[in-house]
């Protein structure tokens, strides 16, 4: 079989669509490229798959989990009636991932009477999981201690008056107003509050999180180091041989419907190569530049712009912002998104500041744990320039509650 494939043809495969395709593709993470190119070989009738044996990720065995809405609306079907269903829903629909509203009732105001709202909430509120419903995370907390049957206990009133004071650790004002010991305080709050959950929503978010996978791995291999592209997701094709005696027995006039999947297929594996190229030669010029960070010589990332790395390879920024987005990649060190490797100054990975809050504080003496005061002068001793502020954003990502949630019983 010989087949010639005419310049039209060849012009109709690289117009704009193939390249929007192109672009698009590079945007991709592997799972969700293997996915899209699984779609594109099923769809052209003269390629198969070859099976070869791969890695199996947990990914392919992950079961749909309810999301906090569903999980939500399975429940309200069940108290509300056919007229307060759909304000229910709204305002359910309205929960942050933490499952609080974060909105007051009065910005529902305009289609619903505030009391009316108000009344639908507090049934939200008697929802599982507990806590969920609340308008902050004050009212949660004693929407949990009143589920315990804790409503008249001293930790109910001790959230209800002193929340602020508990938050900022201010214990000798509650002693003084409770007249509580120092000990007394500290088992009650490790015994009543403490197990109280600050985040009643979230537990939906991770089970909707999917393992991450990275597209790029750097390996050490003695004194240097590899640098792996990430196939193993990706499906395997080839032409069918019945394509070929087929493509000879048609007449002149038949075989251009040949010809373009074929022209198709070629495309694709062109499309592969190019992708893995690019992610290739950002993951050399990182490792080239960001070496000591690698090698963990330096918790600081040295300068590296989008448009640095875009000038190094010849490519536009544009191109390298796709070639990055929503990819990772794997090095002894851990996991990190590739776009965490690009500052404008000498500067830490954000991700090397999380891991070591998360060791300190798991670390920490349970008596009297760190502040996030204490942990911002942790970071600058260890040469990592942190505000407070950043520190309680990095804790509240790593799901880590605030001091007095930490202490536990001497």
């Amino acid at each position: 079989m010989d087949i010639h494939l005419t310049p039209s043809i060849e012009q109709h495969f690289y117009l704009s669509q193939k390249m929007v395709a192109s672009l698009y593709t590079l945007q991709l993470p592997v799972l969700e490229f293997a996915e899209w190119l699984k779609e594109e070989v099923e769809k052209n009738p003269f390629l198969e798959h070859e099976y070869t044996q791969q890695k199996i990720y947990p990914e392919t065995a992950i079961i749909h989990h309810p999301s906090l809405f569903e999980y939500m609306m399975e429940q309200a079907r069940l108290i509300f009636t056919s007229r307060e269903l759909p304000i229910a829903e709204m305002l359910i629909g309205n929960l942050d991932d933490d499952g609080f509203l974060g909105m007051p009732l009065e910005a529902f105001s305009s289609q619903f009477a505030v009391k009316t709202l108000e009344t639908i909430l507090i049934k939200i509120q008697s929802l599982e999981p507990c806590g969920v419903g609340a308008r902050n995370l004050q009212e949660s907390l004693l929407i949990q201690l009143t589920a315990k049957g804790k409503a008249h206990g001293m930790s109910y009133q001790l959230i209800l008056q002193h929340f602020d004071d508990l938050l900022h650790h201010r214990f000798s004002l509650i002693q003084k107003d409770t007249g509580l010991s120092h000990k007394k305080l500290v088992e009650l709050i490790a015994k009543e509050i403490t197990p109280l959950d600050i985040h009643p929503g979230r537990r939906f978010i991770e089970a909707h999180t999917h393992l991450v996978i990275p597209d790029i791995a750097l390996k050490k291999e003695g004194e240097s180091w590899a640098i792996e592209i990430n196939e193993e997701p990706l499906p395997q094709f080839k032409v069918t041989a019945e394509s070929k005696s087929l493509y000879d027995q048609l007449k002149p006039e038949e075989r251009p419907f040949v010809e373009k999947h074929l022209l198709s297929a070629h495309w694709l594996k062109q499309l592969i190569t190019q992708r893995q190229e690019t992610l290739y030669k950002i993951a050399e010029y990182i490792l080239k530049v960001q070496a000591p960070f690698f090698e963990g010589h330096s918790v600081a990332l040295i300068p590296m712009t989008l448009h640095d790395l875009a000038l190094a390879l010849g490519h536009h920024a544009s191109t390298i912002s796709r070639a990055i987005l929503h990819k990772h990649l794997a090095f002894p060190g851990g996991l990190i998104p590739l776009q965490d490797m690009l500052c404008h100054k000498q500067s830490p990975s954000n991700q090397v500041a999380k891991k070591m809050i998360a060791e300190w504080i798991q670390q920490e003496n349970k008596k009297e744990p760190l502040s996030d005061e204490a942990l911002s002068k942790k970071l600058q001793n260890s040469g990592i320039s942190c505000a407070r502020r950043t520190v309680a954003k990095y804790r509240r990502f790593l799901n880590i509650p605030t001091v007095p949630f930490r202490i536990q019983n001497p």
